[in-house]
């Protein structure tokens, strides 16, 4: 029997209007999408990024993709304050919510 399992993350997605539509998506993973409006460019851009991420942990490069993306891991108290400092924050950025579905196969 197995069993439903959803990661959930928050991406920072960036929005630009080009032309006659709008570009979404991920700096931080390089992931992109477009749109003939916004709502549907930021649509196409989240799920454009959990079918990249479902398709990394299937080729079991997750880990290495993460990594080389700047990704590393740090305590529950918080991200460094040396790397807060760091994240740019751009007028056209927002978080968007990432589900990422998986099913545990026992």
């Amino acid at each position: 029997m197995s069993h439903n399992v959803s990661f959930h993350l928050k991406m920072p997605i960036q929005v630009k209007k080009k032309d006659s539509h709008f570009v979404a998506g991920s700096s931080v993973l390089d992931v992109w999408s477009q749109g003939e409006d916004r709502d549907k460019a930021i649509q196409n851009a989240q799920e454009a990024i959990a079918l990249f991420l479902e398709s990394c942990f299937d080729r079991g490069t997750l880990d290495d993709v993460l990594k080389e993306c700047g990704f590393i891991s740090f305590s529950k108290s918080g991200v460094p304050r040396e790397l807060a400092k760091a994240i740019p924050s751009a007028e056209d950025e927002f978080e968007a919510d990432i589900d990422i579905p998986l099913a545990i196969n026992p």
